[in-house]
């Protein structure tokens, strides 16, 4: 007997455990509906944020998830005019507008060296068509790499006013330096070299008649922008055409160095530049 009123004392433990297992369970599967349910509706969404603007850009910038519904007579029955997608879907407006960010490689070739007459490829991708929705953000993923031999255009431009005839000197020494270095990176190099002065009107320099031949003793007359060297694989010219250049002379301290490399910019064949070379 003694041993019954033990068994039957344990009995209501134990189904108590379950009970108390079983509304548990009950209230774990009530909180995941609940949840899931809020997910699906859009309250996780953005949906309080599109309910509050009041034209379409607003609405759009909003929200990632805002649409905005074209239907003028919508918003008559009280309905937002703004809201995520599926509820105006649900609610009845089926003309609608919701631009997606989108991004279309337009060229995307492998990274690769110069071979042969093949140009090397250093960026992937090469053309990218890319529509963001104001508001959204996009990350593009770039690959970059160094290709070997790959073409160099170095257009050295210099001012040579008097003030530097000290630099003119150093440049004669570096000029062959220069060209080994680079030989070192590249086979598939070319030097070129161009130097100005200033504008040749008042106030840029003196207009007095022997000041124009001769601006200072042993100078040259003085010139806007002179092409000496076009862009050349020869990188010897380059030592040889630094070392028969002159110094020249003007009035102001500013010199033209925005007019020389504008027209070195922009005189591409007559300076020489090469559609892919690395400059």
């Amino acid at each position: 007997m003694e041993g019954n009123d033990t068994i039957s004392q344990a009995t209501p433990k134990v189904g108590s455990m379950k009970n108390r297992n079983n509304v548990l369970l009950v209230l774990c599967i009530l909180f995941c509906s609940y949840f899931y349910v809020a997910i699906s509706d859009g309250t996780g969404g953005g949906q309080e944020e599109c309910l509050n603007a009041a034209t379409c850009g607003d609405c759009l910038q909003k929200n990632p998830m805002c649409a905005w519904c074209e239907t003028n007579d919508y918003s008559d029955t009280g309905k937002s005019r703004c809201d995520t997608e599926d509820n105006l879907l649900t609610l009845g407006c089926l003309n609608y507008t919701m631009p997606l960010t989108e991004i279309i490689k337009l060229e995307d070739e492998e990274l690769s060296d110069a071979e042969g007459h093949n140009e090397a490829i250093q960026v992937q991708p090469q053309r990218v068509s890319l529509k963001i929705r104001s508001g959204d953000t996009h990350t593009l993923r770039m690959k970059v790499r160094q290709a070997e031999d790959y073409p160099v255009d170095l257009y050295y431009v210099m001012d040579l006013s008097r003030s530097m005839q000290d630099d003119l000197e150093k440049l004669k020494v570096l000029g062959k330096i220069i060209a080994e270095e680079m030989g070192t990176i590249t086979s598939n190099f070319r030097l070129g070299f161009g130097v100005f002065v200033d504008k040749t009107v008042l106030p840029y320099i003196s207009t007095v008649p022997r000041k124009i031949n001769e601006p200072c003793p042993g100078c040259e007359a003085p010139y806007s922008f002179r092409n000496v060297l076009p862009l050349d694989n020869r990188t010897d010219l380059f030592a040889k055409k630094v070392n028969q250049t002159k110094i020249s002379g003007n009035l102001d301290t500013p010199e033209g160095s925005l007019d020389a490399l504008m027209q070195a910019t922009v005189c591409k064949g007559e300076i020489g530049w090469r559609e892919r070379a690395n400059i």
